[in-house]
């Protein structure tokens, strides 16, 4: 999820619960537009290269990638898949679907989760994926994901967290996309732990390559977005992409995905 400017996500802010409220709503309403938009769901399958609506950065390539890593996973028919920042749920089911285990979805956006849950047999529930302490209720992931909705957290202890509930055998896998203050800044993500093996896929030209493209599609959708009668949906798409360029453009913006697994010992 990162239709706004991605600095918003900065701690600071998320400690405001006023905040976090009004970028709730702020996404609720987002989801409840483009819902059963039939022009965004072709423009996702356009840039995202498969036909499934999405609300985050991940192309083909990275989906490809991402598939590769999940394909190694040893999983039995009572695994779970955790997937944070679900948004509407689709690559939830996806992914659950894909590996035959059951899945759990959360997100901040109470329309999202009902969405979601009206939908699909999966379990979708409304948590702050800001701050996992004790969201977890004693269960077992065999693979949790984020798909670019994890930003602002306290990444030390959102990885002790994640590592609590994580299943011998998984991977906790993460795409996010990340804001420097100066070119050479490590990202907050790479600063793992000596509990895990860490493995990272550098995917900032990719991202470059996503927002121009998504601009010429947009471009060339706009008046089937105005057609549709949603102006607002395709405003918010141009935004992000005018702004992620913007950042790319002073070579600040970098994305990278992530895999995490505990440390065999011995």
């Amino acid at each position: 999820m990162t239709f706004w400017p991605r600095e918003i996500f900065k701690k600071f802010f998320l400690q405001r619960r006023s905040f976090q409220k009004r970028v709730s709503k702020a996404f609720s309403n987002f989801y409840s537009s483009v819902d059963s938009c039939q022009t965004f769901a072709s423009f996702c399958s356009e840039v995202h290269g498969r036909e499934v609506p999405q609300f985050n950065l991940v192309n083909k390539e990275q989906w490809e990638t991402f598939l590769c890593e999940a394909d190694k996973i040893c999983f039995d028919e009572d695994d779970c898949l955790l997937d944070l920042g679900c948004g509407l749920g689709y690559l939830t089911e996806e992914i659950s679907a894909r590996y035959n285990i059951q899945g759990v979805g959360m997100d901040f956006s109470t329309t999202a989760v009902e969405l979601a849950n009206s939908r699909s047999s999966l379990i979708f529930e409304e948590r702050d994926v800001q701050n996992l302490k004790d969201q977890f209720c004693n269960r077992q992931y065999k693979l949790i994901t984020s798909f670019d909705g994890l930003y602002g957290s306290n990444w030390k202890q959102t990885l002790k967290a994640l590592l609590s509930v994580l299943s011998p055998g998984g991977k906790i896998m993460i795409f996010q996309s990340t804001v420097l203050k100066n070119r050479n800044d490590k990202v907050p993500l790479l600063e793992g732990s000596d509990m895990v093996t860490t493995k990272v896929w550098d995917f900032t030209e990719s991202e470059r390559a996503f927002y121009e493209h998504s601009k010429v599609v947009l471009e060339k959708m706009k008046s089937q977005f105005e057609k549709e009668g949603s102006h607002k949906a395709f405003s918010i798409k141009e935004k992000e992409c005018d702004k992620g360029l913007f950042w790319h453009q002073r070579g600040l913006a970098k994305r990278n995905f992530l895999t995490f697994e505990r440390k065999i010992i011995g």
